[in-house]
């Protein structure tokens, strides 16, 4: 994707969403800035992936860096890992595509949703082991 006025309106509404959600999950004011560069470095690359990769491992590599940072943010600051982790994380939840999933099933096209649903589940266990193997490389403070 090139770096055209659509990227742009999605880093704004990156950066406003990921401080709602920081808001939300009531994480300290002056973490705010580092808990939105978290929630941009994932949705960016999401973004920018190119679509000849599988979302899948797209999922799984972003989620990788999401939580290595995430944890090594937490060790530099003394902090839990969720309170960078979770807004960095949210964008890369199929929820919608859960949704379509459901409603194509609904509607008994029943190969649409098999095609949409593996697709979603893709992306969820590829957010999973990328999770679990950023917190195996960079354990948290309590396990050292």
């Amino acid at each position: 994707m090139k770096w055209d006025i659509h990227l742009f309106a999605v880093v704004a509404l990156t950066i406003l969403s990921s401080g709602c959600f920081a808001v939300s999950f009531r994480v300290p004011r002056k973490y705010f800035a580092l808990t939105t560069i978290v929630g941009l470095v994932g949705a960016l690359c999401v973004r920018l992936a190119p679509e000849a990769i599988h979302p899948g491992y797209v999922s799984f590599f972003t989620a990788f860096l999401v939580g290595g940072i995430s944890h090594v943010l937490a060790r530099l600051y003394s902090q839990p890992a969720q309170i960078f982790l979770i807004p960095g994380v949210i964008f890369m939840v199929p929820g919608e595509t859960l949704y379509k999933a459901l409603r194509l099933g609904l509607a008994d096209d029943f190969n649409a949703m098999f095609e949409t649903f593996s697709y979603a589940a893709a992306v969820t266990f590829g957010i999973c082991f990328g999770l679990l193997l950023s917190n195996w490389v960079i354990p948290s403070r309590r396990e050292l």
